[in-house]
């Protein structure tokens, strides 16, 4: 069928303007980052209980004095949001973690303050917050989830009971290491002070401690180097399916 420049101009106009004008939206929204989860993590070693519901996990925390992984985050959220919105504004900000400590709606008013105080363009319209959310363990496996108790923020889950097999070589053994992230973003009108949206995400992987190091406890089935790999593939996964979630909803 023969189209004519009749029939086909006008729609190509009109998504020329639509596309233009969602480019100037883009462009015109400005936001400033923060992380406020990363001071520190928390390793959970899996407790078999019989009879009982309860959370009887062994939780140690650890402190992190470096920044690592909300510099982190941070970086991942803003490389989210450009690909969202092409054109947008962004700055980064470093706030200590205490000011989340409260939660974000107790802590939201003084963390606007002081967020507004640190400011380059004063006139930035968005703040989107990265902090914990604490969930049900649901550690993601080849097929389906394993885990018990609650996690929060970021972290490794460590379960020496459950026997473990690798579906590509057939190797079993006993046990595995989870690094986890347990996230909430939240998009921040700074102009009302009003939570616009927030989503609550959970990323997770799996090692089993098969092979030669099952004589290892699983927590040694990973070197610090894939450990610290890991935990910053698990970040930076839960952010890129969240934040386009928060500042561009479908």
């Amino acid at each position: 069928m023969k189209i004519t420049a009749s029939r086909w101009v006008p729609a190509v106009v009109a998504a020329c303007s639509l596309f233009l004008a969602v480019s100037a939206f883009a462009a015109d929204e400005t936001y400033a980052v923060v992380a406020l989860f990363g001071d520190d993590l928390t390793v959970v070693s899996y407790q078999s209980t019989t009879g009982s519901s309860l959370d009887r996990n062994v939780q140690q925390h650890v402190a992190l004095n470096d920044g690592r992984y909300d510099r982190l985050a941070t970086e991942a959220s803003m490389t989210a949001i450009r690909n969202a919105l092409p054109g947008a504004r962004i700055e980064a900000l470093t706030i200590p973690d205490e000011a989340l400590a409260g939660g974000l709606d107790a802590s939201l008013p003084s963390l606007i303050e002081t967020v507004k105080g640190k400011l380059k363009e004063p006139d930035t319209h968005y703040l989107l917050v990265i902090g914990k959310y604490r969930g049900d363990a649901h550690l993601k496996m080849a097929s389906g989830t394993i885990g018990s108790g609650k996690l929060e923020g970021i972290g490794f889950y460590i379960d020496s009971y459950v026997r473990m097999k690798q579906s590509n070589t057939g190797e079993s053994g006993r046990g595995f290491v989870a690094p986890f992230a347990y996230l909430t973003v939240s998009l921040v009108d700074l102009r009302t002070g009003a939570v616009v949206r927030s989503e609550s995400v959970s990323e997770s992987m799996t090692r089993a401690n098969t092979g030669p190091s099952t004589t290892l406890n699983p927590w040694d089935a990973m070197t610090p180097e894939q450990k610290v790999r890991s935990l910053d593939v698990v970040v930076r996964k839960a952010l890129l399916w969240a934040v386009p979630r928060v500042v561009a909803p479908a």
